[in-house]
């Protein structure tokens, strides 16, 4: 049972009704603020964060922000509401002081992003107006946690998934705003409304050429590069890409998704040798596409829209494995196909964005993280304060300069 401590306490006899506190916005602006204190200090528990017997352990700006019987109340008054349903809450006006949030004008809307699209949609739109990011962008999938031993409620069907979603965004790859989230999306599998269905330029349903169709809608025709991995990439793909959207696209590839005939050279007795820094190449007879293969540490298969079929010598430097099968204690050059050295230098880039969100994670441990909505809600929050901190590096660095 929840006794309040600081606010709306509950009051003894005699005590003036004043006593109680209600919840106003810089509350939850002080929250969010203690959030942020807590996750620079490795999600501490707040049992140590308010303890005076250990200066290692206190957390300053915690403490100074609000009392703990405060934060104890706001946390467990913490309530995301993901609950409401199309065809129900027909009496919301009757139950909240506040208008209902509708986003479902259109038919084909996606189940969860009838619930969540507005996060997702307002991050997009603020965060591509703060800055002008260039030609080269990278495109990535990583997974949003999931709950094996918790409900999952993403739409209006029972648990349409038990394990998770994949969280696709795309970030500045070159500069001083690396790692800059510039579009987020959550694809929720079969359930996704928006990504089913026939794209317009395929004979079949293609869902990752439907979801770039959204994606990259505001990148058509002004030149961009578009890094991506083998969960994007393929023929398809790279020639709707490069003759519908105009954008230039190379990536890692699969072997099944590419007419080039590189099946033996992967897999089979005549398959190349790894880490022995061999290429293959093959160049379309007609349309502009040329794929790779590289012995690297793997056989790297690659797919290009824009690339010729050239190789650069001495592109890469990569330590070697002797004939004693021992790597050597220093790197040195090694050729490499052009789009391989290209994806190399680019592609590393937005792992490192999701490596750098990962260590300040808020709300990473408690009760109030196990539903759809909380995990959504925080990875945008990290992403956001990935980005406000990136625009305050190059904003400081700038007003630094001029002084």
């Amino acid at each position: 049972r929840f006794v309040p401590r600081f606010f709306h306490p509950i009051l003894n006899e005699g005590e003036a009704e004043n006593k109680k506190i209600n919840i106003e916005p810089h509350h939850v602006e002080r929250l969010y603020g203690v959030m942020m204190a807590r996750m620079l200090q490795g999600d501490a528990s707040m049992k140590d964060m308010y303890t005076t017997r250990s200066w290692f352990k206190h957390n300053a700006p915690a403490v100074d922000s609000m009392p703990r019987d405060c934060l104890q109340d706001l946390i467990r008054l913490l309530h995301f509401v993901d609950d409401w349903e199309i065809e129900e809450d027909e009496n919301w006006d009757d139950t909240f002081d506040y208008p209902r949030y509708d986003n479902h004008e259109d038919d084909d809307t996606a189940p969860h992003r009838i619930k969540f699209g507005i996060i997702e949609t307002e991050y997009v739109k603020r965060w591509q107006q703060c800055v002008w990011f260039g030609r080269w962008i990278t495109a990535d999938e990583s997974r949003l946690a999931g709950w094996y031993h918790s409900v999952t409620t993403i739409g209006p069907d029972d648990k349409p998934i038990r394990t998770g979603a994949t969280l696709h965004s795309l970030a500045i790859t070159h500069g001083k705003l690396q790692f800059y989230k510039l579009y987020a999306r959550t694809y929720g599998g079969k359930d996704d409304g928006d990504l089913q269905g026939r794209h317009s330029n395929t004979a079949g349903q293609q869902k990752f050429v439907n979801l770039f169709e959204i994606m990259l809608a505001q990148f058509r025709g002004k030149g961009h590069h578009v890094t991506c991995d083998s969960a994007y990439m393929g023929d398809i793909m790279a020639l709707i890409a490069r003759n519908v959207w105009k954008i230039n696209m190379v990536g890692t590839i699969q072997a099944n998704r590419t007419g080039a005939p590189m099946g033996p050279l992967v897999k089979g007795p005549l398959s190349m040798k790894k880490k022995m820094y061999e290429y293959k190449l093959w160049q379309h007879n007609t349309q502009s596409l040329v794929a790779a293969v590289w012995s690297d540490n793997n056989l790297v298969k690659t797919l290009s829209n824009y690339h010729q079929p050239q190789i650069v010598p001495a592109g890469m430097m990569r330590r070697k494995i002797g004939d004693d099968g021992i790597r050597e204690k220093d790197a040195s050059e090694v050729d490499a196909p052009m789009q391989n050295v290209d994806y190399s230098d680019t592609y590393y880039q937005i792992d490192k964005s999701n490596q750098t969100e990962a260590r300040y994670v808020l709300g990473k441990q408690g009760s109030k993280k196990h539903g759809w909505a909380p995990k959504l809600s925080f990875r945008f929050f990290n992403m956001t304060l990935n980005n406000a901190y990136k625009i305050y590096t190059v904003l400081h660095e700038r007003e630094h300069q001029q002084n």
